[in-house]
């Protein structure tokens, strides 16, 4: 039992430290971001039942399109409903949205960069000055092949304040919800390197070396 614990502990410990040894997500290594965001070709669609209500007489009557009585004209329009017949097919990604303090959406730029850095901070809950040293070469690397570079957080008025002092403290701030940050990364923060929206790697702090080899493997832009 004692083991067993400590197992599963530990094992949590490395998945919350450096990403877990085996990604079953959507957004794992080698898939396309935009790609997975699509209903599959040939996908079967959600199935619904349109359903009118209409009143008459004090009392209310609901109708398929093909049961409209003959003197509708004596019925009162309530309301319509779509009622769920089947589920379809969902695309592996859904939600996930990239947008400025503005508003404004840049998801599909992003995704069309030749090439892009994400660094994914779902909060400050982790200090920046934990992870500061490595990110810096990290964007070092991406600015020396003019790569852009993002961070993304639920928390985009804060993130100014968090980085300023920094040598990236002048990179672009993206705001995105909590369910697309949590189920992109699993650790905070989390960088990814992206080649036309392709996941080319994604590393927690602990590795963000290796992002940084990838970076300076690739061509200039």
């Amino acid at each position: 039992m004692v083991v067993a614990t400590a197992f599963s502990f530990g094992f949590q410990w490395y998945t919350l430290t450096y990403l877990p040894i085996r990604d079953c997500l959507p957004f794992k290594k080698g898939r396309n971001i935009a790609e997975q965001m699509k209903v599959p070709e040939g996908a079967r669609p959600d199935s619904f039942a349109i359903r009118f209500i209409y009143a008459k007489d004090g009392k209310e009557f609901e109708f398929s399109p093909t049961e409209l009585p003959a003197d509708l004209g004596n019925y009162k329009f309530v309301s319509r409903k779509d009622k769920l017949i089947s589920k379809g097919v969902d695309p592996a990604i859904r939600g996930f949205s990239l947008a400025t303090i503005n508003n404004e959406d840049s998801t599909q730029i992003i995704l069309n960069q030749p090439y892009a850095v994400l660094l994914f901070v779902e909060n400050f809950s982790v200090p920046v000055s934990k992870w500061q040293k490595s990110f810096s070469e990290v964007v070092a690397a991406a600015k020396s092949k003019n790569v852009p570079v993002y961070l993304v957080t639920t928390e985009p008025g804060k993130a100014p304040k968090e980085i300023s002092g920094t040598s990236f403290a002048n990179i672009q701030v993206l705001k995105a919800d909590y369910t697309a940050i949590r189920t992109a990364a699993r650790t905070i923060p989390c960088v990814y390197v992206l080649k036309a929206g392709t996941i080319e790697g994604k590393w927690s702090r602990q590795n963000f070396d290796k992002a940084t080899k990838i970076l300076k493997a690739i061509p200039a832009q």
